[in-house]
């Protein structure tokens, strides 16, 4: 799962199942497994890049088809509702992070509510967000696994930074990116020289 330009990991030994640690090296090859797996996750924590990223929001391909798709699997984009607050905060906590709905519940005191929401047969499938952490700003954004490869992910960034050009913004600001490709490909997002941290410097737990 990304968050923003961070990682939260899911630490998975090998193998499908829990399986009983009989014997010494058993022990030892999963405590050497472990251990090398916190180091990378703390390695990729504190050097891990965190750039922002600037799109031409005047310059947007057109999404109408984009929609079209969405819609033809049974998929209803629409903005999130003041009343439905606790639940999409809810949502963020149980399949991301507690930052994350901390930011929804931002978003959802904006009018217009700045976050968008997919749906499907009253199931929240996604959200994306923006003008939370500042202004001008996209997101955070985050589909549930299950979802991944409908192409919701692009749907849910388009809806977004369409907003942000129908209030009257020229360029928007992505930060801390995660999947960089994932933004130059789809919307043609380019790095903000000098942003890694940028504001995301001193963050809390």
């Amino acid at each position: 799962m990304q968050e923003y330009g961070r990682t939260r990991s899911v630490l998975r030994l090998p193998g499908s199942r829990m399986q009983p640690l009989l014997g010494g090296r058993r022990c030892q090859a999963v405590e050497s497994f472990v251990k090398s797996a916190l180091h990378l996750r703390v390695e990729w924590r504190f050097h891990h890049r965190m750039t922002d990223m600037l799109v031409r929001l005047y310059d947007l391909p057109d999404s109408s088809g984009l929609y079209r798709k969405i819609d033809g699997q049974g998929i209803i984009l629409r903005r999130a509702r003041a009343f439905e607050k606790h639940t999409l905060a809810k949502f963020a906590r149980e399949h991301f992070s507690e930052k994350w709905a901390s930011e929804i519940e931002v978003a959802l005191t904006r009018q217009p509510v700045s976050c968008w929401i997919a749906t499907r047969e009253k199931q929240v499938l996604g959200f994306s967000c923006y003008e939370t952490t500042h202004r001008g700003f996209f997101g955070p954004t985050g589909v549930i696994e299950a979802a991944r490869g409908t192409g919701l992910g692009k749907a849910l960034l388009f809806k977004a930074l369409e907003s942000l050009r129908d209030i009257g913004y020229a360029y928007g600001v992505i930060g801390g990116v995660g999947p960089r490709e994932f933004y130059e490909k789809n919307c043609g997002a380019f790095e903000i020289p000098g942003s890694d941290p940028g504001v995301y410097a001193d963050i809390l737990p």
